[in-house]
């Protein structure tokens, strides 16, 4: 088994007979165009072997990112999990793909002679076991950094009784607006601590590794960026594979950490070959500097373009309001009550994380409202409302 890391969480695995390309995002930015590669990714799609099957483990733009599924064959079959929605095959056909496999939840399914795969469902996430002869592995991206860890984790140890894993690799920082956007008064700060949230996201890497039991663990699923002026703020606090690493040193355990940057691969027989330069991550916001300067026109072009939005934003909302309401009945059934909170606008360009440090309030219905830069009370007496961040 050989695995070829292409840059955050996209890897290609190529088994005794098959080759797998899983959460493609190679070309130009993701989630609304506010993600870029850390590091960048020289990867070319036009340059990948040719591919068996595509893998999407789940809907976020940085693992369903069509600018990349567009540039590749409809010839494929693509592998997604089996959901309770039809929102991620339905969004592949609207994309032009026909061979679809969806995987029930938990049962191997053998792909040929000599590769199987089984898949975990985790709430609108998943994690594909693969294995083949030579080797197994575990490509849990974010599925372990949301949820409860009761349910979770007795789900990788189902995996780990199947299969003896060679390397998994796992997501291992935040994509979320909170708590960096977000202010409540009656909250001690520290506790709204951006960094703190970061060390449990590191916390969960390691419980997943010890669990999962692999004789090789790689942080991966967490190197981006953001370039755009109003959100490179929120670059400050943001753990790196490194942080990962030495979190998974100093718990002990037996599994083997190692970094994989875009380029390097892994060989079930001869081991890791760095292919890409080592990143000092101490220097990460210099980098990103550096990047925001390369990327300058093509960043404030996007930034322009989001300002605006489309001409047909009102149409494209009430549409797809209408489509969850006929998905999930539950969200049109009348709560007895007034809507206890109502947003009023956004901020940045609606991509996780990518929001403003002066964002929207949210005001409380029936009480006076505030200031969009005043924070709201936990006390329940108006004394104003909650930044309102847009997230994925």
């Amino acid at each position: 088994m050989r695995v070829t890391m292409l840059g955050h969480g996209t890897l290609l695995c190529e088994t005794e007979d098959v080759r797998i390309l899983m959460d493609p995002w190679i070309l130009g930015p993701a989630n609304f165009r506010s993600w870029w590669h850390l590091p960048d990714v020289p990867a070319d799609v036009r340059e990948l072997p040719p591919l068996d099957y595509v893998y999407i483990s789940h809907l976020h733009g940085d693992h369903f990112h069509e600018p990349t599924l567009e540039k590749l064959s409809r010839d494929v079959t693509v592998l997604v999990p089996k959901l309770y929605h039809d929102r991620l095959v339905t969004k592949l056909g609207r994309l032009g793909y026909r061979k679809i496999l969806e995987l029930s939840h938990a049962r191997e399914v053998a792909l040929t002679a000599a590769t199987r795969v089984t898949c975990m469902q985790m709430g609108n996430d998943s994690v594909l076991a693969l294995a083949d002869s030579s080797a197994a592995m575990l490509n849990a991206n974010d599925a372990l950094q949301g949820g409860h860890a009761d349910v979770k984790l007795p789900l990788l140890q189902l995996l780990r009784a199947r299969y003896a894993f060679d390397i998994a690799f796992q997501s291992f920082g935040t994509a979320g607006a909170f708590p960096k956007c977000y202010q409540i008064e009656d909250m001690s700060p520290k506790r709204m601590d951006p960094w703190s949230k970061e060390r449990a996201m590191l916390r969960n890497f390691v419980n997943g590794a010890v669990t999962i039991g692999a004789r090789h663990t790689v942080p991966f699923a967490g190197g981006f960026a953001l370039l755009a002026d109003r959100p490179m703020w929120m670059n400050e606090a943001k753990t790196t594979p490194a942080d990962a690493l030495e979190a998974l040193r100093a718990s002990r355990r037996t599994t083997e950490g190692f970094e994989m940057n875009p380029g390097d691969v892994w060989d079930s027989r001869e081991g890791l070959t760095v292919r890409h330069a080592p990143v000092d991550w101490s220097r990460r916001l210099d980098l990103i500097r550096t990047m925001r300067d390369t990327r300058a026109a093509e960043v404030e072009r996007i930034d322009r373009e989001d300002r605006h939005g489309p001409a047909d934003l009102p149409e494209l909302f009430q549409r797809r309001l209408s489509q969850n309401l006929h998905r999930f009945p539950l969200l049109g059934r009348p709560a007895g009550s007034a809507p206890a909170t109502r947003a009023s606008g956004c901020c940045g360009s609606g991509s996780p994380p990518d929001c403003s440090p002066k964002c929207s309030p949210i005001r409380t219905a029936g009480r006076r409202s505030a200031s969009p830069t005043s924070s709201t009370s936990t006390s329940g007496r108006g004394r104003g409302p909650r930044k309102a961040c847009s997230t994925a």
